[in-house]
């Protein structure tokens, strides 16, 4: 039915869409009424009220939608503002929306099921990118604030861009993801994109891979969020990370409720980023910080602990499913990180390679050897300041003597580093096309080989 009013029916009934937090009515002719951020109080269900035509705004503000008073006010301002709509069509349409809207806040969008007639679909997958991401519900991956977590939950999203095993695993359902962010900008995120496709010699289609900075609340961009994963067909979202999305103390029981329930009402595979609760790190029954129910909201946790050597360019990340609502918790997981940086430390590349991690208790109890491996090259250098090295015998020299495994490129990387601060001198390169090093002071005095 149309809505009627004194001046003729102008607005006719309008196409609707119910989200749970944002209601929308579209006429024929162009007008376009929204409704968003419901708040029930005292004095009845408000919301803000955006109206347009053909797109462009015509008035905005907070309705009480059960006063007859604000609606008659209503009405009046946007005859007044948009005269080609009679006065009596937006009375008569602002009853029927917030009438409607009213009763769709008040009892849900979601109707009760019998859940003994629910047809099951046993062929359909259970996760996006297995073992890390399910298809519903929130994924938590926590840990320290250096063990590497916004560069893995980056690499998980570029796999489901494009499609590629990035991680050493494929997706289920190649598609766009958007990474929201409160915590860092925009070019930092490009340059660990880039290197992550560098790394896998891989090519993320354009319009794949979407970026937003936060500048509020993930309880108060849950409106703005599901428009942008219905305008960009989002297949799954990030958030890095929780401690700033929340908009306050993780540890606020409510507060903590409420953003998790603003999570699971995006629809879409959620992953959050958060840290360590700082009591419990190091000990193995590490949590995310906060209130625990960061944990009881979660369908799935991972903690992230990173092991690397100072100066080395190879990390190894250790992935420990520590909740599993669904099934059996996953075996612990590791990964060989491999980075290359220019000298000005931009990052140029990042390779993820799947290792072992049954080495887990071993190398996280181990004390971190303190003497960087730029050290022991210049105490090497210079006990002997007439010899030059061969990166094979540096390596070498570095396992026997630091117990140190290094991989020759990253070594490569150092010796490099050191060579553009005036640190090392490349004393000759041989017909093998081997470079031997050796202090820059001491140059060109070496003889011997090594």
């Amino acid at each position: 039915m149309d809505y009627q009013g004194g001046g003729g029916a102008v607005l006719k009934t309008p196409r609707t869409s119910f989200l749970p937090h944002l209601h929308t009515y579209s006429f024929e002719d162009g007008i376009t009424v929204q409704l968003g951020k419901f708040e029930d109080r005292r004095d009845g269900l408000t919301a803000e009220a955006t109206f347009l035509c053909d797109g462009t705004l015509i008035q905005f503000g907070k309705l009480n939608l059960s006063s007859a008073a604000a609606r008659k006010t209503q009405a009046k301002t946007l005859a007044e503002s948009h005269p080609a709509v009679k006065l009596a069509d937006w009375t008569d349409a602002l009853l029927n929306i917030t009438y409607t809207s009213t009763e769709q806040w008040r009892t849900g969008t979601e109707p009760v099921v019998d859940l003994a007639t629910v047809e099951m679909d046993y062929e359909r997958e259970v996760s996006l990118l297995e073992p890390l991401i399910p298809l519903d519900g929130i994924v938590v991956d926590f840990g320290d604030g250096s063990a590497g977590k916004s560069l893995f939950v980056l690499a998980q999203l570029a796999t489901i861009a494009s499609g590629k095993p990035i991680l050493g695993m494929s997706p289920t359902e190649t598609g766009n993801v958007l990474l929201c962010d409160w915590e860092d900008s925009p070019a930092t995120h490009h340059e660990r994109l880039a290197a992550v496709c560098a790394g896998a010699n891989i090519t993320i289609p354009e319009g794949s891979f979407l970026y937003q900075r936060m500048d509020r609340s993930l309880i108060d961009s849950l409106s703005r969020l599901q428009k942008d994963i219905k305008e960009h067909d989002i297949k799954c979202i990030a958030i890095d990370s929780l401690g700033m999305a929340c908009g306050g103390d993780p540890s606020d029981a409510q507060l903590i409720i409420q953003s998790m329930v603003a999570a699971q009402q995006l629809g879409i595979p959620t992953i959050m980023i958060h840290h360590i609760s700082a009591e419990m790190k190091g000990k193995e029954s590490e949590r995310p910080y906060g209130s625990i129910y960061v944990r009881n909201a979660a369908r799935m946790l991972f903690r992230l602990d990173k092991k690397q050597e100072l100066d080395l360019d190879e990390s190894k990340v250790y992935v420990t499913n520590t909740k599993a609502n669904r099934g059996r918790l996953r075996s612990r997981m590791a990964w060989d990180v491999e980075f290359v940086n220019d000298d000005k430390e931009h990052m140029q590349s990042v390779t993820y390679t799947r290792a072992l991690a049954n080495d887990y208790e071993e190398e996280m109890k181990k004390p971190a050897n303190q003497m960087s491996v730029k050290d022991f090259l210049i105490q090497t250098f210079d006990e002997n300041p007439t010899s030059a090295y061969s990166v094979a015998r540096l390596k070498d020299l570095i396992k026997e003597d630091l117990g140190k495994e290094i991989k020759e490129n990253s070594l490569r990387n150092t010796l490099s580093r050191g060579k553009n601060e005036g640190l090392f001198y490349i004393y000759k390169t041989d017909d093998n096309g081997t470079n031997w090093w050796q202090l820059a002071e001491a140059a060109p005095d070496a003889h011997p080989l090594l």
